[in-house]
């Protein structure tokens, strides 16, 4: 689902949780109350200031990548109130 001209929601979340999102009756509510908004605009600012594709998650695409953006608080990978685990 797309959040912008150059992001997909699924770039931000790991499999799991993006299916949760996606099936809820509002999936952008549900995107919105895991990640700050502030944290798209910086990756659209990031985008455009290099003027390059930018890949936060690649596990939609068949990459390794799953938890580079949101992580669960139950990810052994991190800090327990990481800015991953908080949607920042």
């Amino acid at each position: 689902m797309k959040l912008n001209k150059y992001f997909e929601m699924q770039e931000f979340l790991p499999p799991d949780e993006y299916k949760l999102v996606s099936e809820s009756e509002n999936p952008l509510k549900a995107f919105y109350s895991r990640m700050d908004k502030r944290i798209i605009d910086l990756a659209v600012f990031v985008r455009e200031f290099f003027g390059k594709p930018v890949r936060v998650n690649t596990w939609q695409i068949g990459g390794q990548f799953s938890l580079r953006g949101w992580r669960p608080k139950t990810c052994k990978i991190g800090a327990k109130y990481s800015d991953h685990k908080i949607g920042k």
